[in-house]
């Protein structure tokens, strides 16, 4: 058979976050991420009704920590810093005199709050980092305005490659250090929600933020290795730090430093902020030099070289590492065991220069993985082979840093493509762009895919040359790169309008092109500038609502042309779908004058609906702006209840209450689901709102297995309210079944509490769940035992020779041992888990 053991008013109703005038406040800015606002109404009262003795308190916290703690950061710094060794005297001190750190420390403007520092393989990025954490740890420690939380990413580590890995390492940190930070609310939102709240690196990064909003301190966090999480994480951190320091009302007393190595994704999210790459301060090649000079010391004296020997191999260092700490160390542990300098010498003229010093295997993956980030597949040049691409001389020359070979080879007439173009400006150190521009400019201007490239990564004055070179002809392909340029775009795009906007077309798929990837100020400027040749349509509108920067996109858009009505229901659903921009395009749609928008049945299940199922996000915020602005406008039917309730939960049918109650009916069919989202606490309150007696269906029986948190707690209470005889039909029992330890738990209740309840199943769907591997064996183990007992009892509606079958059936297998052997141990975890609530 198989059995085994096994109030402020409206937290964004009258502006968006991307508003000028509105006040940053925890309520407008956090209700941006699955972290619920301080706003919402049901969880008000639910911190209201429970106040715990001391004892419950440290047991929540205690709880707290357990679900979130996932490694200490602490131990991979030590464990970072004995595997390079110590630090040079004096080393790496001298970062904390650069400008741009002044300023990270003392920020003035948002782009001032993140600082990123890029090197590449070897160029003591982490020793940099290690230095940062420990300084400011002890700078901090005795400040009471200031504190500071690392971590150290590693690729081969699965508790530090993710987006929840960093946040958890950060946030552990920052609570440790600081226990009074961990407030009432957020304890509570955890036992509300237990571990899952932790799931979500959104949810994370708006705890993060909160935290750091209400703090009196400043946090400053330092993130080593941000290249060594894998691709999806790194999207992730990148987009929410964008999002949260290039939103018009930023956080203020957050700040990041992150090293990695030089990235064209990284550089999508973080080349507006502070960068510096460490190659460019000469005191970081001061620093390995240092480096030299104490590693060749120490191997000297400890095998009695000559000074002059010394000064020798010291050079050897300096010429062959091309400051690269990994080559020296490398290098220094190879000859420490080696007799003369001679040899020594000898042994190091024989290694690859420190550019070619191979990286581990992770480390070229992650090479490799950053190296497809910079073709972005836009002509069959970009999506061929990388490992073709990495074949051309001048690649290499740019991925090496080797700007002089690289103008040798361009003079020498080696092919250029479009790849090589963003490899340069994305990957390459300062001045090989420009090399490139400035060698091969008659080549740029006559080809298009070219000058498209160009266009996306150079400066204005760069293209400068290609705009007015005598052979270039406009195509739409550099207006599209224009577009893509973040940082110089609005500039290029000026020139190449001043040269040759007479032979630039506005029509509605360029302007497509165009509002789907450039920067709000770009359109703006478009408009203002150039209004009268453009024409705003709904699918120009669609286009903008997709851009990274929708919201503010949208509301370019409406500034100058609101006239032109393009806001209808399908964009209005378009935008709402967008669950990580909703409200702030719901403050939108809100500030616009009534005759201009409509909030029709299917805009508001838009506003609602989740594109993820297991998504964490029950503050109903978006429905209460919608509500508390426009009741009048809004229909809630029976349809729209039960979505709110699927989706949000209970509070959300609770902001329906506030705002529509006269209009809400609770039917059966909204109870029904209820019992798939509901507490024990939340249905009573439910039913005492029903018109009519409630039944307790089989759909209702079959939500409680979805509900994982309350499911058996839920069927007590539903049995208060039974009237007669409770009936399981088949398609309940297969629900149970199927729902692992809850499923066995719920029919403890179902069958022990209610004794004598009918239960309908046929032989048949008995020996199909006994096959079934989905089957929870606990549970199929003890309805067996159960309708051989009398606990319950088979539906009047088997009888005759079919119900004596099914009778056999079920007495051969209730008395097997190993069935009645799981069932008990199916018992006894229940029992555990009982006890440890």
């Amino acid at each position: 058979m198989g059995f085994s053991s096994a109030s402020n008013d409206s937290p964004r109703s009258s502006m968006s976050r991307l508003s000028d005038e509105s006040p940053l406040s925890p309520d407008s800015f956090l209700g941006h991420y699955p972290w619920p606002s301080t706003s919402t109404v049901a969880h008000k009262r639910y911190e209201s009704r429970h106040i715990l003795s001391d004892a419950d308190k440290k047991k929540q916290i205690e709880a707290f920590y357990r679900d979130l703690i996932w490694s200490d950061p602490s131990i991979a710094k030590d464990a970072l810093r004995t595997q390079q060794g110590p630090r040079a005297p004096k080393t790496c001190e001298w970062i904390m005199g650069v400008q741009e750190v002044k300023n990270w420390l003392k920020p003035e403007t948002e782009n001032q709050h993140v600082l990123w520092l890029s090197g590449n393989h070897g160029r003591g990025k982490s020793t940099m980092a290690v230095y940062l954490a420990e300084k400011l740890t002890n700078d901090f420690a005795t400040d009471p305005a200031n504190t500071c939380a690392y971590f150290f990413c590693g690729s081969k580590d699965v508790l530090r490659n993710s987006a929840q890995g960093v946040l958890r390492g950060l946030l552990s940190q920052i609570f440790q250090n600081h226990p009074h930070l961990l407030s009432d609310r957020i304890r509570r939102r955890h036992a509300y929600r237990g571990a899952r709240v932790f799931e979500k690196a959104q949810a994370l990064w708006n705890l993060l933020v909160e935290v750091a909003f209400r703090s009196d301190r400043h946090i400053f966090c330092v993130i080593d290795g941000l290249d060594e999480c894998d691709a999806d994480s790194r999207t992730i951190l990148l987009e929410l730090i964008e999002e949260t320091f290039h939103g018009e009302k930023p956080v203020k007393n957050l700040s990041l430093v992150i090293t990695s190595r030089p990235s064209s994704k990284i550089y999508e999210y973080l080349g507006e902020f502070t960068h510096r790459d460490l190659d460019s301060f000469s005191q970081s090649k001061n620093d390995v030099e240092v480096f030299i000079n104490q590693r060749v010391r120490h191997i000297a004296s400890k095998r009695g070289w000559s000074g002059t020997s010394t000064t020798q191999v010291k050079r050897v260092f300096q010429a062959k590492s091309e400051y690269n700490y990994h080559w020296v160390r490398y290098a220094s542990e190879s000859i420490c065991k080696l007799r003369s300098a001679e040899d020594a010498i000898k042994f190091l003229k024989g290694l690859p220069n420190g550019s070619e010093y191979p990286t581990n295997s992770t480390s070229l993956n992650q090479k490799r993985e950053n190296v497809e980030h910079l073709g972005f597949g836009n002509t069959d040049e970009d999506r061929e082979k990388h490992h073709a691409r990495l074949k051309s001389p001048v690649v290499s020359a740019i991925l090496t840093g080797r700007v002089e070979m690289l103008a040798f080879l361009l003079k020498k007439g080696e092919s250029i493509t479009p790849y090589t173009i963003r490899a340069a400006a994305k990957w390459g150190c300062v001045g090989m762009l420009q090399t490139i521009m400035t060698l091969r400019q008659d080549e740029i201007s006559r080809d298009q895919d070219l000058s498209c490239a160009a266009a996306e990564c150079a400066t204005a004055e760069m293209m400068n040359l290609i705009f007015r070179h005598r052979e270039f002809r406009w195509s739409d392909a550099a207006m599209t790169g224009a577009t893509r340029n973040e940082r110089y775009g609005l500039d290029i795009l000026r020139l190449l309008l001043k040269l040759h906007g007479n032979d630039i077309e506005l029509d509605e798929w360029m302007m497509g092109n165009i509002a789907s990837a450039c920067h709000p100020k770009t359109m703006d400027y478009l408009l203002t500038e150039h209004g009268r040749r453009i024409q705003i349509t709904t699918a120009v509108a669609e286009r903008a609502i997709e851009n990274r920067h929708g919201p503010a996109m949208l509301r370019v858009l409406l500034k100058h042309r609101a006239h032109e009505g393009f806001i209808d229901e399908e964009l209005m659903i378009l935008a709402l779908a967008n669950t990580r921009s909703r409200p702030d395009f719901m403050a939108i749609f809100l500030e616009m004058p009534r005759s201009q928008v409509l909030f029709t049945k299917e805009v508001v299940l838009a506003a609602i609906a989740s594109p993820e199922k297991d998504s964490d996000d029950w503050a109903p915020e978006v429905l209460e702006m919608l509500l508390k602005n426009r009741a009048d406008d809004v229909d809630i039917d029976e349809e729209i209840a039960i979505e709110v309730l699927w989706e949000l939960g209970y509070p959300g049918l609770q902001v329906i209450f506030e705002h529509k109650s006269d209009s809400v009916r609770v039917t059966q069919s909204l109870l029904d689901a209820a019992a798939g989202v509901c507490s024990a606490k939340e249905f009573p309150r439910l039913v005492e709102r029903a018109e009519d007696d409630f039944k307790i269906t089989q759909d209702m029986l079959i939500n409680t297995t979805l509900n994982v948190r309350h499911g058996d707690r839920l069927l007590p209470v539903m049995q208060r309210y039974l009237k007669g005889i409770l009936s399981i039909g088949q398609d309940a029992v297969e629900a149970f079944l199927k729902a692992g330890q809850n499923g066995f738990k719920s029919l403890l209740v179902l069958l022990l509490r209610d004794r004598g309840c009918r239960v309908n199943l046929t032989r048949g769907a008995l020996r199909s769940w006994i096959r079934d591997e989905q089957v929870y064996r606990g549970s199929l183990a003890f309805l067996f035992v159960a309708l051989h007992s009398g606990w319950c009892k088979l539906s009047d509606e088997v009888t005759g020779s079919r119900c004596e079958r099914l009778e056999a059936l079920i007495k051969h297998y209730a008395e097997l041992d190993d069935v009645r052997q799981t069932f008990a141990e199916a018992m006894e975890r229940s029992k555990k888990e009982m006890r440890g609530r």
